[in-house]
C-alpha cells in the first residue's frame, strides 16, 4: 500500500503543469551551479556542463522501443553499480538541491532534462543560439541510483565497438535515424573522459566546455591513430598533439574501422586532410570512409545545420518512453514566455578552419601545417639574407671608390705644343700647359688611362 501510494504521489507531481514562473526558478538555481572557467577539477566547468549532459543521455539512453513498459527510459535514475555510470553521483549530488526545492512541480528526471538544456546553452560560443524547449511530467523511479538496475542493465553503447553496434543501439533499440546518431555523438564536444571512471582519459576537443561543431572538424580534419591503454582499452590520438582522444564509436562515424568482431585488431589509420574527410582505400593503411562521412562533413562545414540536428535528437531522446499512454503525455509550461539570461562561453571555437578568426585560441595546427609554415619562412629569411649581402656589398664598393679624398690622388698629365721646325733647336723656349686631373687611385680605375 505504501509502495503504491508513493507511485500515485509521484505521478501527480510529476504530471501537474510547470507554469514559466516556475521553470524560470528552477533555470535560475541550476544556472548558479555552472561553475566560471577559473574552477578545478573535479567541479571545473568542463566537468559540470558534460556530467549533466552526459547525466540525462545514460538516465534516457536506456529505452527499447521493442519493450516500452518494461524498458529503461528519462526517470531520474541511472545504476550507479554500472560502470557505464561512474562519476555521475557528483552530477546527482550537486543537482539534488534543485530537485528538492522544486520536487512539487517537478520531477526528479524533468530536472534532469532541464539541467542539460541549460549546460548545452551555457556552453555555446557567443552570440550563438540554440532551441531545446523542455516538456515536463516524466515518472521518477523510487530512487536516482539503483531502482533502474534491472531495466537499464548493459542498454548503453560500447566505446570499444563499431559504428555496427552504435546503429544497434541507437537505431535499432532507440529508434534514432543516422542524421541523429550522427548528431547526438556530437555531445563529445563537451566533458572529459576521466581514468578514473571510465579508463579513457582526455578531452575529445581543446574546448571541451564549448558547445561548438569542433568534434566534427577534429574527426576529418587531424590524422588519427588507434593505441591502446594499460587497461587494454582501444583509443585514438593524433601524434601531433596531445590531451585529445577519440573512441571507436566517435571514428567510426567518418571512417571504416571494421565491425564488431574485428574492429580493435583492424590497425587503419587516418591522414586528416584540410578539405574533407580522410580515408578512401588501403594505401598506406588508411581507413576507408565510413557510411556516415557524409554527415561529419556536413556538420564539420556548417555548425548551424548540426545545432538544428542535434536539438531535434536531444529532444526527442529525453522525451523517449512518454506518450505511450495519455497518462504520461509531457506538456510544456504553462504562461508567458520568460526570457532568463544564461551567461555563456567566451570561446569561438568550432568554426571550419577557413572562416576561423586569427584570435581563435582553440585553432590547432596539425603537424603538417607546422612543417609547411616553417618551411615558408626558412625560404622568406634565405631570400632576405642573400638580398641583404647582396646590397651590403654594392654599398662597400660605392664607399671605397668615393668615400674620402685620401683614396683619390692627384696625377699631371703635362701636354706639350708641338713645336715648329724653328722652334724645335729652342727646347728651352717652349709653351707648356699643365692639366689637372683627378683620377680614382683603386682598381676600378682603367690601366688604358693611366
Amino acid at each position: 500500500m505504501l509502495r503504491f501510494f508513493f507511485l500515485v504521489t509521484t505521478m501527480l507531481a510529476a504530471t501537474s503543469a510547470v507554469t514559466t514562473m516556475q521553470e524560470a526558478q528552477a533555470i535560475r538555481e541550476i544556472v548558479k551551479l555552472l561553475p566560471d572557467n577559473n574552477a578545478v577539477s573535479p567541479f571545473s566547468r568542463t566537468d559540470v556542463i558534460g556530467g549533466i549532459v552526459r547525466l540525462a543521455f545514460h538516465d534516457a539512453g536506456t529505452f527499447d522501443q521493442a519493450k516500452p513498459n518494461e524498458s529503461g527510459r528519462s526517470d531520474g535514475c541511472v545504476d550507479l553499480n554500472s560502470a557505464d555510470n561512474a562519476g555521475l553521483g557528483r552530477i546527482i549530488n550537486l543537482l539534488s538541491p534543485v530537485v528538492e526545492s522544486n520536487k512539487e512541480v517537478m520531477s526528479r528526471a524533468d530536472v534532469w532534462a532541464l539541467a542539460s538544456a541549460i549546460a548545452i546553452k551555457a556552453a555555446l560560443p557567443n552570440n550563438e543560439k540554440i532551441h531545446i524547449p523542455i516538456k515536463y511530467g516524466r515518472i521518477d523511479a523510487v530512487d536516482a541510483t539503483s531502482a533502474c538496475r534491472e531495466t537499464d542493465f548493459s542498454k548503453l553503447p560500447s566505446a570499444e565497438l563499431s559504428h555496427q553496434h552504435t546503429t544497434t543501439v541507437f537505431a535499432e533499440r532507440m529508434g534514432f535515424t543516422q542524421t541523429d546518431i550522427t548528431a547526438l555523438m556530437g555531445a563529445h564536444t563537451l566533458g572529459r573522459a576521466d581514468s578514473k571512471d571510465s579508463g579513457y582519459d582526455g578531452t575529445w576537443v581543446r574546448s571541451s566546455a564549448t558547445f561548438d561543431n569542433s568534434y566534427y572538424n577534429d574527426i576529418i580534419r587531424r590524422p588519427w591513430n588507434r593505441e591502446t591503454n594499460n587497461n587494454g582499452q582501444h583509443f585514438w590520438v593524433d601524434p601531433n598533439q596531445d590531451g585529445t582522444i577519440m573512441l571507436n564509436t566517435d571514428m567510426a562515424l567518418a571512417f571504416d574501422i571494421g565491425d564488431n568482431d574485428n574492429v580493435n585488431s583492424n590497425n587503419c589509420r587516418t591522414r586528416g586532410r584540410n578539405n574533407g574527410y580522410g580515408g578512401g582505400g588501403t594505401r598506406r593503411n588508411d581507413c576507408p570512409s565510413g557510411n556516415n562521412a557524409d554527415l561529419v562533413q556536413q556538420f564539420a562545414d556548417n555548425q548551424q545545420l548540426w545545432y538544428k540536428d542535434f536539438s531535434k535528437a536531444w529532444i526527442k531522446l529525453i522525451e523517449l518512453g512518454y506518450g505511450f499512454n495519455k497518462n504520461e503525455t509531457l506538456t510544456l509550461p504553462v504562461g508567458n514566455e520568460i526570457n532568463i539570461i544564461i551567461p555563456t562561453t567566451n570561446n569561438v571555437a568550432g568554426t571550419p578552419p577557413s572562416q576561423r578568426n586569427n584570435n581563435d585560441d582553440d585553432f590547432i595546427l596539425s603537424g603538417t601545417t607546422i612543417r609547411v609554415t616553417l618551411s615558408i619562412l626558412c625560404a622568406v629569411f634565405f631570400i632576405m639574407l642573400i638580398t641583404l649581402t647582396v646590397y651590403c656589398c654594392r654599398r662597400n664598393s660605392t664607399k671605397k671608390v668615393f668615400q674620402n679624398s685620401e683614396d683619390v690622388v692627384v696625377k699631371e698629365v703635362t701636354v706639350v705644343n708641338a713645336p715648329t721646325p724653328t722652334e724645335a733647336t729652342a727646347p728651352n723656349d717652349q709653351e707648356m700647359y699643365a692639366i689637372v686631373v683627378s683620377v680614382p687611385s683603386n682598381n676600378c680605375v682603367d690601366k688604358n688611362f693611366e
